[in-house]
């Protein structure tokens, strides 16, 4: 018991260690390292700019709801909203909606609400009945607001909170905007009409977005036969979920692609097409061939589950005057193609390019884009296209081919020859009636 210690301890003093303790020790969120990415630039020379961090009001004003600051809430949520650049998604896991709510429509109010920053709350808290994707203060009377106020009052959908407008110019990375806009639980609308600085695969990858439910590619030349049949191949191969096409006075496009687009209809999820081909021969095709009564409102598409909805019905030409997320609003309320449980977001590419490092001339273009928004909101085209609508409840009607004319084939005669058959009809000689016998058997 008292014998000596196997072991020799260490000379001078021990120094005394005490486990740090975990109490009233704040929680913060790891440090995100920022990478700065290298610029890119696009074919045309311009410089591919990120789309994602660049908010609407690119010269917002620090002054903004100043007035509307009551509380020592409001003042804290204002501070943050001024810093909205370094928020991250762990600082909006540590408080519930009750208090960011406040932060976010002060970032609305500043025009501080990039793609990335809404992307962000929207993820945390798109669920909540009171989230707002735009502030919507202003009434269509107002004739001082700018141009995204007005535009905003106008295309959106009306009294639904779930509506997020974007616009983007062309000298942007496609593949960026697909990854980034992939990320987000939401319904992706995407308008292409008009816009030639894609390529084909830039666009077949804008068309395989997993959230993606409407397309418009009206006005491109890019989009052929080969496109729609590498489309109906993504459409019936892959999950995704687009639901409307638009492909409009696309001058390549022929009958067999749109034949070929609408025969996929059991794999395909696609359930409304605008197009500028007609797939009907005659408008009496059911009651000449089958002996029934002709459809008023539609007429099939032979061998498809798809119908061409008649231009003459005032519903036709509502639906093909509506934007594409009216028209989404349209079959959710009308059919049973359509499920949206989710915001709807919008996005517009522009063939004009942007340079982000003029911040004059980036405010002028945001602008200009704005206006043009506007100016197609509240003017419609007098022209309607043809409308196919899928009915999965229709019997397919078989194509009735009729029977090729026979051709008679003209004698063939070589040229610097003369061709008597041609000429004129070939004469039977008459047969010799014979009447002695001797010149009957021969004699």
């Amino acid at each position: 018991m008292f014998s000596k210690r196997r072991y020799n301890r260490k000379k001078g003093t021990r120094r005394h260690v005490r486990r740090p303790s975990k109490k009233n020790r704040i929680l913060r969120p790891p440090t995100v390292i920022n990478t700065v990415e290298k610029p890119t630039f696009d074919a045309s020379g311009c410089l591919v700019y990120l789309w994602q961090y660049i908010a609407p009001k690119i010269a917002a004003s620090s002054s903004v709801g100043l007035k509307n600051v009551t509380s020592l809430r409001q003042l804290c949520a204002y501070q943050v909203a001024l810093n909205a650049e370094a928020l991250s998604s762990e600082y909006l896991q540590l408080a519930p909606w009750s208090c960011w709510e406040h932060v976010w429509k002060h970032i609305l109010a500043m025009g501080k609400d990039s793609p990335d920053i809404f992307r962000m709350f929207a993820k945390e808290f798109g669920k909540q009945p009171s989230f707002w994707c735009h502030q919507m203060t202003l009434g269509l009377n107002h004739l001082d607001a700018d141009p995204r106020a007005q535009a905003l009052e106008w295309a959106l959908i009306p009294g639904s909170k779930k509506h997020r407008m974007e616009n983007v110019f062309s000298n942007v990375s496609v593949s960026d905007v697909v990854a980034f806009v992939a990320k987000l639980d939401c319904s992706v609308v995407v308008e292409c009409s008009n816009v030639d600085n894609f390529t084909a695969p830039q666009l077949i990858s804008l068309a395989c977005l997993p959230n993606l439910v409407a397309l418009d590619l009206s006005g491109n030349n890019l989009v052929d036969d080969q496109f729609l049949y590498t489309l109906r191949l993504c459409l019936t191969s892959k999950d995704l979920k687009l639901k409307i096409l638009r492909i409009s006075s696309c001058e390549n496009v022929t009958k067999r692609g749109v034949a070929s687009l609408l025969a996929a209809d059991v794999l395909s999820p696609l359930c409304y097409v605008e197009s500028d081909i007609n797939m009907i021969t005659t408008s009496t095709f059911v009651q000449k061939f089958l002996d029934t009564p002709a459809i008023a409102d539609h007429d099939p598409v032979a061998n498809t589950k798809w119908k061409l909805l008649n231009e003459a019905v005032q519903t036709t030409l509502q639906v093909a005057h509506y934007s594409l997320p009216y028209k989404l609003q349209y079959l959710l309320r009308n059919s049973d193609l359509v499920d949206i449980p989710s915001m709807i977001w919008d996005i517009k590419f522009f063939s004009e390019t942007i340079d982000i490092l003029n911040s004059k001339s980036a405010a002028e273009s945001y602008q200009e884009s704005w206006a043009k928004r506007l100016r197609s909101a509240k003017m419609r085209s007098a022209y309607v296209p043809y409308c196919y609508l899928k009915d999965p409840d229709q019997v397919i009607v078989p194509e009735v081919k009729s029977k090729p004319p026979v051709e008679r084939v003209l004698p063939f005669s070589r040229q610097g020859t003369k061709d008597t058959r041609a000429s004129k009809p070939t004469i039977r000689k008459p047969k010799a009636i014979k009447i002695d016998a001797k010149s009957f058997f021969g004699m």
